[in-house]
Parts: structure tokens; C-alpha cells; sequence
């Protein structure tokens, strides 16, 4: 669960339609949780408030195993990815200012991102940090 910066909404993590959907919803309870991403079959984590409350950041595990910094606009309902399908992202972060977005991110993860891929057992994949303007 976290806390928006202004502290009028609260996103999280839910189970209970039988998938890993993300909720958001006002954090005096005058209205009932809205899914922000349903159905969805992957995972995703690191999930951050942008300063003015107004964007969620977090990673999405795509088809292909790799992350992608995405970001959720409250106000439109609109889902952007911002990174590269090809780099695997994650760890989120803002600045004060909400004009940068800080992440980490890999582009030769390659060999470690297939689950039964006996290859990657030697990979080591090095992660580097980025900064985004918006």
C-alpha cells in the first residue's frame, strides 16, 4: 500500500479478482476502489506517487521478460511505457521537482531473462542509473 503525497489517495496491490491488479482509491473511503490495471498476467512492482499526486511510476514485467518503467496519469486513466522494450527497468523514483524520474536499468540481461533458461546461470547482468525529464 502507498500513501499519496497529499495523501487523498492510496494505491495497491490486490488478488481478489484472481489477478495481480493494481487499486487505487481515496483514502477517506468516500468512494470504492478503482482497478488501474486489471487483468493483467504479469507482475509489477515498484509502484511510486509522483510529487503533485498525480502519476503512479512502476515497473511492468512485459511478454518478454523484461521490465518497463510505465506511468499512470490519474486524471485521463492513461498508461505510457517510458522505457526501452529492449533494457530492463525498474526501481522508480521521482524527484521533488516531478519533472524527473530516476531508475535503474540493464541492457544485457539477455541470457537471465528466460525462466527455464539454463544460460543465464552465468549471466550477471550490471544495472545502471538514468534520469528521465517529462
Amino acid at each position: 500500500m502507498t500513501w499519496s503525497p497529499d495523501g487523498k489517495w492510496i494505491s495497491y496491490f490486490s488478488d481478489a479478482s484472481g489477478n495481480y491488479d493494481l487499486y487505487l482509491m481515496p483514502s477517506d473511503r468516500s468512494a470504492e476502489p478503482t482497478r488501474v490495471m486489471t487483468g493483467e498476467a504479469v507482475w509489477m512492482d515498484g509502484v511510486t506517487w509522483s510529487p503533485d499526486s498525480r502519476w503512479l511510476a512502476y515497473a511492468k514485467t512485459y511478454p518478454n521478460n523484461f521490465r518497463r518503467i510505465v506511468v499512470w496519469n490519474r486524471e485521463s486513466e492513461e498508461v505510457t511505457p517510458l522505457t526501452d522494450v529492449m533494457a530492463d527497468s525498474r526501481s522508480p523514483a521521482w524527484d521533488r521537482d516531478g519533472r524527473h524520474l530516476y531508475f535503474l536499468a540493464s541492457t544485457d540481461l539477455a541470457l537471465g531473462s528466460g525462466w527455464a533458461n539454463t544460460s543465464s546461470i552465468a549471466a550477471d547482468p550490471t544495472y545502471a542509473a538514468y534520469v528521465m525529464i517529462l
